[in-house]
């Protein structure tokens, strides 16, 4: 299977009340592609309502434009930020985004704790940036998922 196959079976996973699991966040991944890369075929199933906790391990980085490197909190450039996937959030800011809904993004950041979900979809991470402008990032992050309700 090739890299740029889509023909792939997705996983999707359900989160029961206080289970936790550790998902990848990609760089490389633009969020409103079909399935980006095969590194990422796992994304959770959520529904409007449940509470989650995001908390990225201490540590872990990846890197904008070849050679931008930062952790999950992303850093700050004054240019283009209304372009970016998630306009309230800084660049490379580990985001989320429900599927069923492109509007549904929200920024992360290394923590963000009791976060209720606003609608039923399927939840997957990544990195914010201006859409076009994924091609030239590296790097994954860690992500300890834990559903509180």
């Amino acid at each position: 299977m090739e890299a740029g196959d889509r023909n792939f079976i997705l996983y999707v996973m359900r989160l029961e009340i206080n289970e936790e699991k550790i998902f990848l966040a990609i760089a490389r991944n633009n969020p409103d592609e079909n399935i980006p890369n095969l590194a990422e075929k796992t994304q959770i199933e959520v529904s409007a309502g449940q509470r989650y906790a995001f908390i990225v391990p201490k540590g872990e980085q990846w890197t904008d434009f070849y050679f931008i490197r930062c952790g999950a909190d992303g850093f700050y450039y004054p240019f283009f930020r209304k372009k970016l996937w998630e306009p309230r959030a800084r660049y490379f800011v580990l985001c989320g985004i429900i599927l069923a809904d492109p509007k549904q993004t929200f920024p992360i950041g290394k923590n963000l704790n009791n976060f209720e979900i606003p609608v039923n979809g399927l939840l997957r991470f990544f990195a914010n940036d201006v859409p076009g402008f994924y091609h030239n990032n590296r790097g994954t992050i860690k992500i300890n998922v834990k559903r509180l309700l």
